[in-house]
Order: C-alpha cells, then sequence, then structure tokens
C-alpha cells in the first residue's frame, strides 16, 4: 500500500509499505477520506512540541472495512466506518472510570502511534470503529471527528442552554461549537476571528455577533453591541496569551472559561482574574464514544451545515499542494480533505 510520510518539516514522500493484517479483534479499513486538522498543520510546520517528522499524519478520517479479524462481531466487509483516532490501554483508573480520553496511556493516531490516516490502509480495533448510517456521505461523514471535539466541549461547560457564550477562533472546531451550542439552546453567540471571510460565514452559520480581533478598537466595537458585555461561557479555540487574556476580560464572573484549543508553546497565565473573580477554568480533550454518536446523529440529522465548512478537496498525491495552499490562503480555508482512494 501506499502511504504519505511527513520527512522533514514542510516535506512529505509517498512510500510503498506492507498492508497491514487485523488482528483477532481488529479491522482493515481502506481509507477513503481524511480531513487536514490545524494540529496536523502545527506538526507539518514543526510547531509541536512533542510530535515530530518523520511521522505518517492524518486522524479526521473515514473508510471501507476490507477485512475483519474472526473475532470482530460489530463489523462486516464493505461497511463504511469513521475511526475514533485515539487508543487507550483499558486498564488505568482513568480508562475504568469512563475517562478513556485522559488514560495514562494514550496514544493519538496520527503522531503518536505509527499508523497515521495518511495512507491507504489502516488496522484499527474494533472498539475504535463507529459505523456511518445511510444518509451521510463520506464527506459529511469526515466532519464527525471534529463536530465531536465540538459536542465534548459544550459538554465540559456543564449547560449552554439560554447562556451567552463567546467562541475565540473561528475556525472548523470554532464554527462547529457556534452550530453545536445553538442547538443545545445557546441564546447568544459571539465569534471572535482575524480573518473577515470566516467571521462572514460564521454570520450565516447563526452567530448573532462576530468580531475582527485584529482591530485595535474591538472592545469599543463590542461595548456598543447592545449592552452586551460578558458572557456565561468562553470557549477559547485559540490559546495564547492574547485569548487567554481575551477570555478573562468577557467572562462573567463566577462564570466558566472552557479551553479547547492547543497551544504550539507554553502560555503565561494571570490567575489573578481566576482568583478574584472565582471563575471556572477547564479543559476539553479529545472525546468520549458517545460524544462520537451524539456528534453522528446531529450530522445525520442535518442539524450541522458541514458543506459549508468543507473548502477544498485534492487527491493525496497532491497533499504538498493542499497543505502550501491552506497556509498560502492564510487561515481562509476550513476544511481541506484528501480523497485517498
Amino acid at each position: 500500500m501506499r502511504r504519505i510520510k511527513l520527512v522533514d518539516t514542510r516535506k512529505f514522500e509517498i512510500e510503498e509499505v506492507s498492508t497491514p493484517r487485523p488482528g483477532e479483534k481488529e479491522a482493515l479499513v481502506r481509507i477513503k477520506k481524511v480531513g487536514i486538522c490545524g494540529s496536523d498543520l502545527h506538526i507539518y510546520r514543526g510547531e509541536n512540541p512533542v510530535i515530530k517528522a518523520p511521522v505518517v499524519l492524518g486522524h479526521e478520517a473515514v473508510g471501507i472495512v476490507e477485512k475483519t479479524g474472526p473475532k470482530v462481531v460489530s463489523f462486516r466487509e464493505g461497511q463504511r466506518v469513521v475511526i475514533i483516532p485515539y487508543v487507550s490501554c483499558g486498564g488505568c483508573e482513568y480508562c475504568r472510570s469512563n475517562h478513556p480520553n485522559v488514560c495514562d496511556n494514550l496514544l493519538t493516531i496520527g503522531g503518536m502511534t505509527e499508523n497515521g490516516a495518511f495512507a491507504e490502509y489502516m488496522v484499527l480495533p474494533e472498539d475504535f470503529l463507529i459505523n456511518i448510517p445511510e444518509g451521510i456521505t463520506l464527506e459529511e461523514a469526515v466532519l464527525i471527528e471534529p463536530t465531536t471535539v465540538a459536542v465534548r466541549a459544550i459538554k465540559r461547560s456543564r449547560n449552554v442552554q439560554e447562556k451567552n457564550i463567546a467562541i475565540l477562533g473561528a475556525g472548523t472546531i470554532g464554527l462547529l461549537i457556534l452550530q453545536v451550542a445553538r442547538i443545545y439552546g445557546a441564546k447568544r453567540i459571539l465569534i471572535t476571528d482575524i480573518v473577515e471571510e470566516k467571521l462572514k460565514l460564521a454570520k450565516r452559520l447563526g452567530a448573532d455577533i462576530t468580531l475582527d480581533v485584529s482591530r485595535r478598537d474591538y472592545f469599543k466595537i463590542l461595548r456598543k453591541d447592545d449592552g452586551l458585555r460578558k458572557f456565561d461561557v468562553v470557549f477559547d479555540c485559540v490559546v495564547n496569551r492574547e485569548s487567554i487574556k481575551l477570555s478573562f476580560s468577557l467572562v462573567k464572573k463566577a462564570h466558566k472559561v472552557v479551553v479547547v484549543g492547543i497551544p504550539t508553546k507554553e502560555v503565561e497565565v494571570n490567575f489573578i482574574p481566576i482568583i478574584c473573580g472565582e471563575l471556572d477554568l477547564s479543559g476539553s480533550y479529545l472525546y468520549l464514544r458517545e460524544d462520537f454518536l451524539e456528534a453522528r446523529k446531529l450530522i445525520k440529522d442535518k442539524s450541522i451545515n458541514t458543506s459549508s465548512l468543507i473548502s477544498k478537496q485534492f487527491p493525496f498525491t497532491e497533499v504538498a499542494r493542499a497543505f502550501q495552499e491552506i497556509e498560502e490562503n492564510k487561515g481562509k480555508l476550513v476544511k481541506v480533505i484528501l480523497n485517498m482512494a
């Protein structure tokens, strides 16, 4: 089979390797489509402090079961599936208490394992596959995994019903949190970014207020907006020094900030607003299987607008051009998909 390996910063090679064989409780999946995630970009640029080239990227993957091990009971050949892109040990205290997303021995696919989804085939345990029902196209199914991130983030906020919320960053995850929050009954939603096209898209997807934080007078603009100055929940999908500072400025005292994005470097945090404002600061990392099922349902019900998020698709042989276009467009593209087959 062929797979794409990031062999150095900003340098891909397509290599031929043996097609893996499934074990007793595993399935061989022919990968059809893979979304390019922001985390893939950080690794591509050499910005991830832990994961470096050489590595096979890719985790937002959908495909078709090609072969199953003799003890696989939930899947059959020809079935369409989306992968849960992490492997937990099942035995640590976190796995035993239904927190496999923070497993002591967690490995994420597309960075921390030898297998990444930028490949024609992958072998995966059946527990880390979710079937794609009729009514969901493969393009839509690529958005299940990032939608799951949004579902998990909303759950970590405890409740957004009738709440005023702010979302920092109008990338894929921010735009999905916007849509999931609206479904879950959020009252008014502010979303920020520095790219005008993404803010326009956010408006079309249901944002009440958009804010270009590249403008120096953005706080003055915010104060003029119907007197809405503080928010019940703030979701930080950017996570740098400025976004954390903005989160603390926007959230009401005794309310919640949910940190969703993964920083590329250590972020200095001023704890005074947290202490004196009695803020709840929560992380949201990966997801649980039930979050996947909820995200799948939202997409099957057409509650999530996926088509507006898919900017471009490329054949996997043009992976270098796909990443170059993402960089050249300076944040204007939302979701770019590689077609593996």
